[in-house]
């Protein structure tokens, strides 16, 4: 979620579950952790005052620099034995599965 609120800051919780694919629960559980933490803050949205935006914070924005570094570094060793022929593969497959996400998780057993 911080790097979600990195690139697109003052967004909605319910933007942020169709972004990550994440369920509305474990984003609000999660959102009211990082706001007690510090690392969001809430406002009503200016657009639609029955929906609030969530902003990272100067903390949150630190703690996302950190944590941005180390997965970057994480991400060059996981994917050092691939050639960038097949990291572009591996990037176009993990997003076609992304894109499929809010139909997965549509989907209701009877």
């Amino acid at each position: 979620m911080l790097s979600m609120l990195a690139v697109e800051n003052g967004i909605t919780a319910n933007r942020i579950c169709q972004v990550i694919g994440l369920d509305k629960s474990a984003v609000s559980r999660s959102l009211q952790q990082l706001e007690e933490a510090n690392y969001v803050t809430t406002a009503v949205d200016a657009r639609d005052a029955r929906r609030y935006t969530v902003s990272l914070t100067s903390e949150g924005k630190a703690l996302h620099d950190q944590i941005f570094l180390a997965a970057m570094e994480r991400e060059r060793r996981l994917l050092a034995d691939l050639s960038p022929e097949e990291v572009s593969t591996l990037t176009d497959l993990l997003g076609r599965m992304h894109r499929r996400i809010e139909y997965v998780n549509g989907y209701e057993p009877e």
